[in-house]
């Protein structure tokens, strides 16, 4: 199954992104930032050793797996910010400023973005996710404003941007392609939508999730059928289909008080799942907590992930940039997470287990 990367995604999502939702998270997926976060910061693995960093305008580069850092030739002056960012290959690659309605591509694995030619309409006031599945096909979840719906969709990387012909009249919180033609779209309301052309046109299935909310991230396993993470009153997983709705799989917030944030959702090699909760409450620095998440059947069933060895030094810095944590698969079965903004660790799946 071709996917695509939100920075990160899955399955289709190779090497840049997801998925904050971006994002797809994907074989070698880079992250999808987490997008209440402004500027948001967001980490491009695009290949074992090569990394890139684009946190506002600046970009920053790493050919040494991310023990030493350069900036780029030149910096993105022209962008805003970066929420999510989705790439079907090494080096191509789209991103959006969850902020605004602007998109940017990139040819060169995230040092250069340009602005898109034909942008999204100023009708659609935001864009809170995308889809990048082939090095053609783009499409992009949105802040509805006063657009007729909710989704557009890109014929040429993400150069020009179209809406869809028919589509959900509602805002789009997360959408995620499958492959080139096939993929799956929830709204505000939680109604599951599809499209098998490409993104041109959408329906309704009938069927729909629990209340979802931003940040939220989606991946499409088939074209029916997906996993659903959203930071909802409860923070809660769920597996869905077109054909039944959507199974609640794991809750993450039993009471109420403190502070929580979800990462993108990404998805490896092996199939596993992953993703960070963070709980934190800054009267009392003693419940933070940072926990990574692994499903091994497709988001039936999930547990807690030793984060390794590496220490999670400095809560007062966890504290204040805790929302830009982020998982992304940067070798074959092998994690990079982004701890805060400064701290980079990484875990070996290799095993499978």
């Amino acid at each position: 199954m071709a996917g695509e990367n939100v920075w990160p995604k899955s399955d289709g999502d190779v090497w840049f992104a997801s998925d904050t939702n971006g994002l797809r998270n994907s074989i070698y997926n880079s992250l999808v930032t987490v997008p209440t976060v402004s500027p948001a910061l967001a980490v491009l693995a695009h290949s074992a050793t090569a990394w890139t960093t684009v946190e506002g305008t600046n970009t920053q580069v790493s050919s040494d797996t991310g023990v030493t850092w350069a900036n780029a030739t030149t910096d993105n002056a022209a962008m805003t910010g970066v929420s999510k960012v989705s790439s079907v290959t090494k080096t191509l690659g789209i991103s959006c400023d969850h902020n605004s309605n602007a998109v940017y591509i990139t040819s060169n694995s995230g040092v250069d973005w340009a602005v898109a030619s034909t942008p999204i309409t100023a009708n659609a006031t935001r864009v809170l996710d995308l889809s990048f599945p082939t090095a053609t096909v783009a499409v992009a979840a949105l802040d509805l404003g006063t657009a007729t719906r909710g989704i557009y969709f890109s014929a040429d990387a993400g150069d020009t941007w179209t809406i869809c012909t028919t589509g959900p009249a509602a805002d789009v919180l997360a959408i995620y392609m499958v492959d080139g033609s096939d993929g799956i779209a929830i709204d505000s309301a939680g109604n599951i939508w599809t499209t098998g052309d490409s993104g041109d046109n959408w329906t309704d299935s009938g069927q729909n999730v629990t209340s979802i909310a931003i940040p939220s991230t989606i991946i499409a396993l088939t074209s029916t059928t997906g996993v659903k993470l959203s930071l909802n009153d409860a923070a809660t997983v769920e597996t869905f289909t077109t054909g039944a709705g959507g199974t609640t799989r794991l809750r993450l917030r039993t009471a109420a008080g403190g502070n929580s944030y979800i990462s993108n959702l990404a998805k490896i090699t092996n199939g596993n799942l992953y993703f960070i909760f963070y709980l934190f409450n800054n009267a009392d620095s003693t419940s933070n907590s940072m926990t990574l998440y692994r499903s091994t059947d497709s988001g039936v069933t999930w547990q807690q992930r030793a984060l390794g060895s590496t220490p999670l030094s400095a809560l007062t810095i966890l504290n204040t940039n805790i929302t830009k944590s982020q998982v992304v698969e940067y070798d074959t079965n092998k994690l990079l997470i982004l701890v805060g903004n400064n701290e980079l660790m990484t875990i070996d799946e290799s095993s499978g287990v």
